[in-house]
């Protein structure tokens, strides 16, 4: 799959606790998981990454929108994960 950057509006499900990992050029960076659902009941998982993951609460029910979100493969799999170009806005 090509790597692509797309926009999200959703509600918030969950939002777990951060994280720090330490990448491969050895700098370490938070990491938060959260589970969206938007108006098609679509739920997906979205990883925030420094500086985003402190912009987000720890709780779930808000309304969320996400600009330049990268859809790419992981191990077989579809990620979404936010990025240096990642403009989030929550809405109460």
């Amino acid at each position: 799959m090509e790597k692509k950057e797309v926009k999200i509006i959703a509600i918030i499900l969950k939002s777990s606790e951060k994280r720090t990992f330490v990448c491969s050029d050895g700098i370490g960076r938070d990491k938060r998981t959260l589970r969206l659902v938007d108006d098609s009941k679509l739920v997906i998982t979205l990883g925030l990454w420094t500086p985003h993951a402190d912009l987000l609460p720890d709780s779930g029910n808000r309304i969320v929108k996400l600009q330049n979100v990268l859809i790419g493969d992981y191990n077989n799999k579809k990620v979404r994960n936010s990025t240096v170009n990642t403009i989030a806005e929550i809405f109460e």
